[in-house]
């Protein structure tokens, strides 16, 4: 799904609306995804600590946790 997403729904979908979305108001978006170290942490981290307990960014919640009241 992870390819899926990367290969057909960002650059056909969502990156064309961000684009879209950012040039209406005149405004430099910055898409996340398009970091290259980031997709390859993401592609390394273990399918368990992504979805656990039915809770999507399992992963990201933790860390935020010590951070985010």
């Amino acid at each position: 799904m992870m390819y899926l997403d990367m290969m057909i729904c960002l650059p056909d979908d969502i990156l064309t609306n961000v684009d879209g979305a950012g040039m209406a108001v005149s405004l430099e978006a910055r898409v996340t995804m398009s970091n290259h170290r980031l997709v390859e942490f993401a592609w390394r981290v273990p399918t368990e600590y992504k979805c656990r307990n039915i809770k999507e960014k399992w992963l990201l919640r933790q860390v935020l946790y010590r951070y985010v009241p």
